[in-house]
């Protein structure tokens, strides 16, 4: 799942580039034509919604699959505050241990949870852009 959704990620950079040069803010800012995906606005929005919809879905798989399994919370949590200040602290003398990778540290528990809330609040303004008017409550 986390492949996906960096895919679903790529792609929507790309086609927001094809579709910011197609009525470009800040002028003299275009993005070469080599990293945009789609020809012209019509086609980078397509290429834009598909990759929404590939992202909620997956994302949404992950959030139900966690949720039900319990492995958002037993991965996740808890996070206590001299947890974050010993894996600062090893980090710093360059003595971080990962002998086990299935067990995360404090630091990267709220990376995990920063990087799942960016993913939400991309869609939900993703949404409020896209139909301002359905979802003006956003």
């Amino acid at each position: 799942m986390h492949w996906t959704n960096a895919l679903a990620m790529v792609v929507l950079i790309g086609s927001g580039w094809g579709i910011y040069d197609d009525s470009v803010i800040i002028h003299g800012v275009y993005f070469p034509k080599a990293i945009r995906l789609g020809s012209w606005a019509a086609e980078s929005l397509l290429w834009h919604f598909a990759a929404m919809w590939l992202l909620v879905a997956n994302g949404g798989a992950y959030l139900v699959y966690g949720l039900a399994t319990g492995r958002l919370r037993e991965r996740l949590l808890p996070i206590r505050p001299r947890d974050i200040v010993q894996t600062v602290r090893d980090t710093l003398r360059l003595k971080l241990a990962h002998e086990d990778l299935t067990t995360y540290n404090a630091v990267q528990k709220i990376l995990y949870i920063v990087a799942i809330l960016a993913g939400l609040s991309q869609v939900v303004s993703g949404l409020a852009i896209w139909k301002p008017v359905q979802f003006s409550g956003l």
